[in-house]
């Protein structure tokens, strides 16, 4: 289980030269758990890394991220992948950050 993990990071790593990549924390916070839709992130966020789709209906998109690090400007940015979970009805429903070791 651990190296299909390992396995699909690395093939979205990839293909993020295709996908778009979150580089304001502002425009995530500003999305609304059981309000802002599918197509609203779409539009904002554009094309993602990689989409998801679960058996139960659910889906997700997954982003790449690198946002400065605001405790510490001289230090490295804050790089990784952001995956926006979604509903059967394409509500966004929350979100997981998976940060890269620097």
């Amino acid at each position: 289980m651990k190296a299909l993990f390992v396995g699909l990071m690395l093939c979205l790593c990839c293909l993020s030269a295709l996908a778009d990549t979150i580089t304001d924390v502002k425009t995530v916070n500003s999305f609304q758990r059981g309000q802002t839709t599918a197509a609203e992130v779409k539009a904002v966020l554009g094309k993602p890394l990689h989409e998801d789709h679960n058996s139960d209906g659910r889906y997700v998109y997954v982003y790449n991220y690198d946002l400065p690090n605001v405790k510490n400007p001289q230090s490295a940015d804050k790089k990784g992948l952001m995956a926006l979970l979604f509903g059967t009805d394409g509500v966004f429903l929350g979100l997981r950050v998976y940060q890269t070791t620097q």
